[in-house]
């Protein structure tokens, strides 16, 4: 399970929610279900899609294929081994970056 924010704050310092809310709104989910719609952090994942596992490959892909046209100018795919390594290698360190308050 990830870390859950005290708090979500714009730049600007307006807090647009909190961890409670964040609580209720798991409370909620669970309390209607949703874990058989579908799972988030791997809870349920066994009757039920992990919504988390395919949003972060589904952001990977993405991230390495706008990488791979601005850079090199061709798809991801088009790449040899060595080429779509360093493009992966590049990218881990943003993808862990934790910002949380």
């Amino acid at each position: 399970m990830p870390p859950i924010p005290n708090a979500v704050v714009t730049e600007n310092g307006v807090t647009v929610l909190t961890r409670a809310d964040i609580e209720k709104g798991r409370q909620v989910w669970q309390s209607i279900g949703g874990p058989q719609l579908g799972s988030i952090w791997g809870h349920g994942s066994y009757v039920a899609p992990d919504w988390t596992a395919d949003w972060l490959h589904r952001e990977v892909t993405t991230r390495l294929e706008m990488e791979s046209l601005l850079k090199i100018g061709v798809p991801y795919s088009a790449l040899g081994v060595e080429q779509q390594a360093s493009l992966a290698t590049r990218l881990q360190p943003q993808l862990r970056t934790n910002t949380r308050s």
